[in-house]
């Protein structure tokens, strides 16, 4: 009898806990149900449970996306426009130290530049070739010019190196006239650049330069 009173006791305080624990939830029950069948009680959702994989749609981790038309997407960049670049000018060079020089060439010899995708000549010409350049007749060249006429300085002829046949490019110290040759198509050149034999109806061209000092020229 002690043993059964206390289990009632027990069973109405755990009733009335869980009553104040959970709210109470209305049930609607039709009257043709039947006693075997159980009754569906629907719960009010409260909150929703939020995991990694569930934020992942609500982040910002990708670059937006907008669909313009079927199976086309434009895909828009984020990019930062307050971003200010660093100015390098006080490490910059002036122009003259950017300006490229050419190397020594010795007397007699022949160096090739590049200015403005064309070939430079420039020949560091000898005595004998300034005495000999300057006695030639003019009146028997195709394209007459004297040696003074094409030369700032006896000792420095400075052309461009395309053969004025067919634009092909000359060879140095090749041939009848010590100057230069096209293999092309066999025009000859003496040492002052002046067309000698062959196909070819003028001298090489002479582009604009200036010497800056006794050993220094810039051409254009």
């Amino acid at each position: 009898m002690a043993m059964q009173m206390c289990n009632r006791r027990v069973t109405q305080a755990t009733t009335k806990l869980v009553r104040q624990l959970a709210k109470s939830v209305p049930m609607k029950v039709e009257d043709n149900h039947h006693d075997d069948e159980y009754t569906r009680i629907p719960v009010p959702k409260t909150s929703t449970v939020k995991t990694i994989v569930s934020m992942y749609k609500y982040l910002l981790h990708d670059n937006a996306s907008v669909t313009t038309g079927l199976n086309t997407a434009l895909s828009i960049r984020h990019a930062h426009t307050d971003i200010q670049i660093p100015n390098f000018d006080y490490y910059r060079h002036a122009d003259d130290n950017t300006v490229l020089y050419s190397y020594l060439t010795p007397i007699g010899k022949n160096a090739v530049f590049k200015w403005r995708n064309k070939p430079i000549f420039v020949r560091h010409h000898t005595p004998q070739e300034i005495i000999r350049e300057e006695g030639v007749n003019v009146s028997q060249l195709r394209h007459p010019r004297n040696d003074s006429e094409r030369v700032q300085k006896p000792e420095w002829v400075i052309v461009i190196g395309i053969c004025a046949h067919l634009g092909c490019m000359p060879i140095a110290n090749a041939r009848d006239f010590g100057g230069y040759f096209c293999p092309c198509h066999g025009s000859h050149y003496d040492a002052s650049e002046r067309i000698r034999k062959g196909p070819a109806p003028f001298n090489l061209e002479i582009p604009q330069y200036v010497f800056k000092d006794d050993s220094t020229v810039v051409i254009g």
